[in-house]
């Protein structure tokens, strides 16, 4: 099946608070996938909840389809 996956995302690092921040890895989103939460337990619930750079979408695309 082909399809396309249409995604808007902030850049990363487009604000200073942001800039420290640690990127999302494909493990913490697995564990958010397998446990139904979609709170990150590393962030509080104020703030943006995933931090992602180009390459974790090519791993999403290849763990979740």
């Amino acid at each position: 099946m082909t399809g396309y996956i249409f995604v808007v995302v902030p850049k990363h690092d487009a604000l200073p608070s942001d800039r420290t921040r640690p990127v999302t890895s494909i493990q913490e989103l697995i564990i958010r996938r397998n446990s139904g939460s979609e709170a990150a337990p590393s962030q509080p619930a104020t703030r943006h909840r995933t931090v992602f750079l180009p390459e974790l979408f090519f791993e999403i695309e290849g763990w979740f389809n």
